[in-house]
């Protein structure tokens, strides 16, 4: 095991002295025979600056971190990986100190690059825009555009195996998939070539050699960049599934409804919350780490189960919108429609469960539920806004809607078939693995509040009468007969919608 290898296991293992100790070994080595410039130098002042970073050593952190920074620029160039890992790592000093103005010049640098870290660039960004370092409309979109390609590169692997599944196909759009790979694997060895170039002692390099190796490089990424305007123009469904691009603020705009509004959360050891309307857009801090939203949403989780033996909070359900939506309470409260991208325990919640108001002394009927103030849609990223409505204006629907509601499932109708129902077992109305849908039928009740809301939204969307098919006319043979070009949902339980996924 090298010494570098063994700093780094006892580094994990919260011997820092030790892996301290073992880097200033490796750095009197390295320095001594490979010279001061040496870009294994580098990697060894970056590791210990690490070191001195967690042991609150901020002067001699900040200075191995500048040594590294500038190896790594004279021999790899300055768009090199490993140097904007080491302004990352600077730039994370600055901002435990509090040094904006000098941490602001680096997390910019980054984005730019497209390669910044969240964790970084987001509390440096919020807290240069409030000491006017930098415009609040610059800030909202450097973090914007941070947000979006952190989220992008989450899902690489899967993104991976998508390109493989495209390339391993014919056609045009596999040719080019496969080609922008072999230019990918080609660039990932140029780079290790050049390394290994500029590693050689003095005597031993060619100048000339790592300049071809550096203009093969730039040349690859050109023709890369090409290739992404093709796939682009071309292919848009491949780009928004494998490569998606961040949104501007003016486009996710353009894609809102007057009454919509976008929320976008983030959280982590500092959490950070983006809205955006039709007219507006803003960005603020959250007051909630991940750990404590974890903590919470796990507590509230539970009172869901059958596992514990006690009622819903409501009020903990209150506290978590308080921390998250009720940021932005002002903001939405004129608003009927939420599309919300989120991270973390959030996931693992629906938000319409969530309160928003205080729910002290009240039942649970009476409760202030989200969901009875905002029709909410979860998105996986702010990218997929975008794509999921392409797909709804291409739609070749011939009608606004056909609508079934309020069905008589038996027509007996008989007052007590809510009792009836609810003593029996669901299980009972099983024959095998198929549920006997005309026993259950006998022991449902019509849904007239079902009629209602179906006639209020036919009548917003200026639906024909004939369309709208309503008690003893809401039956299966119908519903079959009718062959809708999408169905969305069936206001009726679960006996039509059984048959509903069989149309």
């Amino acid at each position: 095991m090298t010494l570098n290898n063994l700093a780094a296991l006892y580094d994990k293992q919260g011997r820092h002295a030790e892996a301290e100790g073992l880097n200033k070994r490796s750095l009197a080595i390295r320095e001594e025979a490979l010279g001061p410039s040496h870009p294994d130098v580098a990697e060894t002042l970056f590791n210990l600056a690490i070191e001195y970073d967690r042991q609150g050593k901020s002067s001699k952190a900040e200075g191995f971190y500048k040594r590294a920074l500038a190896i790594r620029e004279e021999a790899l160039g300055v768009n090199h990986p490993e140097v904007f890992q080491t302004i990352n790592g600077l730039a994370r000093l600055y901002r435990d100190q509090g040094r904006y103005p000098e941490a602001l010049p680096l997390v910019r640098r980054t984005i730019a690059q497209g390669v910044a870290q969240r964790a970084v660039t987001f509390p440096v960004l919020f807290e240069a825009q409030h000491q006017n370092l930098i415009s609040a409309a610059s800030a909202f979109d450097d973090s914007y555009d941070t947000l979006q390609r952190a989220s992008s590169s989450a899902a690489a692997n899967a993104v991976s195996k998508l390109a493989a599944r495209f390339a391993a196909g014919t056609g045009e759009l596999a040719e080019l998939v496969r080609k922008d790979q072999d230019l990918t694997a080609e660039s990932e060895r140029l780079d290790k070539s050049l390394i290994a170039a500029v590693s050689k002692p003095p005597a031993q390099r060619n100048t000339a050699a790592e300049d071809q190796i550096r203009k093969r490089i730039d040349a690859i990424k050109s023709e890369r960049a090409t290739l992404q305007e093709t796939f682009t123009q071309r292919f848009p469904d491949y780009v928004a599934l494998a490569k998606p691009q961040p949104l501007a603020l003016k486009p996710t705009q353009a894609l809102l409804a007057d009454d919509e509004a976008l929320l976008v959360l983030d959280f982590s050891y500092k959490s950070y919350a983006w809205i955006i309307t039709r007219t507006e857009a803003n960005w603020i801090e959250l007051a909630i780490s991940s750990e404590d939203l974890d903590a919470q949403v796990k507590a509230l989780r539970e009172s869901l189960t059958f596992h514990v033996d006690k009622p819903f909070d409501s009020q903990l359900a209150f506290k978590i919108y308080q921390e998250t939506f009720g940021a932005f309470v002002d903001k939405i409260a004129s608003k009927k429609r939420l599309s919300v991208v989120t991270n973390g325990a959030l996931t693992s919640l629906p938000p319409q469960l969530l309160v928003t108001k205080d729910p002290n002394g009240k039942k649970l009927r009476d409760v202030d539920w989200l969901v009875r103030s905002y029709a909410v849609t979860i998105l996986p990223s702010v990218s997929s806004l975008k794509i999921l409505r392409a797909t709804s204006a291409t739609s070749s629907a011939t009608k606004p809607m056909i609508a079934f509601a309020d069905p008589v499932f038996s027509k007996l109708a008989r007052r007590d078939a809510q009792q009836q129902i609810a003593l029996r077992s669901i299980t009972s109305f099983y024959s095998g693995t198929q549920i006997d849908v005309a026993s259950l039928g006998e022991h449902l009740e019509q849904l007239p509040e079902t009629r209602t809301e179906v006639q209020a939204i036919a009548k917003a969307l200026k639906s024909d009468s004939n369309d709208i098919k309503l008690g003893l006319a809401a039956t299966v043979t119908v519903v079959k007969q009718a062959k809708p070009e999408r169905v969305n949902d069936f206001e009726t339980p679960g006996v039509v919608r059984l048959v509903s996924k069989r149309v």
